[in-house]
């Protein structure tokens, strides 16, 4: 007698998802990033995420295990787009506004004066 095999069917993007919940070095989004900030505009923020993961793929680190797309709705039904960061992310994200942007230019000076 030949028993059954049950071969459950996992496509590529949910055995992604799975993983990407089981992950927890995930802290905050970009839009808090930007907020906390107080970036002036959305040229300013896509310029920070963008500078930030360029110096991630520069010093060989995962953009993968830094950065994660994420999608929400608003309350009027809108699909909102946001990228998930861990901690080393948000901080880049963070330093990378404009310098002209008082609360950049500060976070950037204190980590030089704390790295005495």
């Amino acid at each position: 007698m030949e028993l059954i095999t049950i071969k459950k069917y996992e496509p590529e993007v949910f055995k992604r998802f799975e993983t990407h919940i089981n992950e927890g070095d995930f802290v905050c989004f970009a839009s808090e990033a930007a907020e906390k900030m107080e970036f002036k505009n959305s040229n300013e923020y896509h310029k920070a995420i963008k500078s930030a993961m360029e110096l991630c793929l520069h010093a060989g680190l995962s953009i993968e295990n830094n950065f994660r797309q994420v999608y929400s709705c608003s309350i009027e039904g809108r699909i909102l787009f946001d990228w998930k960061l861990s901690s080393l992310a948000y901080y880049l994200v963070c330093m990378n506004g404009e310098t002209t942007n008082p609360k950049v230019a500060k976070m950037q000076i204190e980590l030089l004066i704390n790295k005495k």
